[in-house]
């Protein structure tokens, strides 16, 4: 059974994740990027889209869906909502993977047909040497060129 977890704003979203990986009780956590078009009002203005989405698995299989309006980097102050989220994954150690293409938006499903969906996908690792990869799908920026335009 899964649980819809996503918050109404960006910071709170930003503040469960990082619990998340702060207690560090997870079993897997699966990062998405949604596409940039094809969305509904669920998933907020189509300007923030690509949406980040994720979902985790508890220790117990419990499954927690965050999606919709969840967190976007388009942004220079969202994006370091979602970079928080991102260093935090990494230093983890945990089992934290990617969706390799974008998922289309979950946030007209039920959470358990949004989870199955989740599920469905091809992943990879996400770590050091494959965060630049899930980045692509969620900005036409890299990190680096945030860091180099604003920093």
């Amino acid at each position: 059974m899964a649980n819809r977890k996503t918050c109404t704003d960006s910071a709170s979203n930003e503040a469960a994740l990082l619990q998340v990986f702060a207690t560090n009780t997870f079993r897997k956590v699966i990062f998405f990027a949604s596409p940039d078009t094809g969305g509904s009002r669920k998933d907020g203005s189509e300007n923030n889209w690509p949406l980040m989405a994720v979902l985790v698995e508890d220790q117990s299989g419990e499954l927690d869906v965050y999606d919709g309006d969840f967190l976007t980097a388009t942004r220079y102050p969202r994006y370091l909502e979602v970079k928080a989220v991102l260093d935090a994954a990494q230093a983890s150690n945990g089992n934290v993977f990617y969706a390799t293409a974008p998922l289309p938006f979950t946030s007209g499903k039920g959470e358990d047909a949004a989870a199955l969906d989740m599920l469905s996908v091809q992943t990879d690792v996400f770590d050091q040497s494959t965060r630049a990869n899930y980045f692509k799908l969620l900005s036409r920026l890299t990190e680096k060129q945030y860091a180099q335009t604003y920093d």
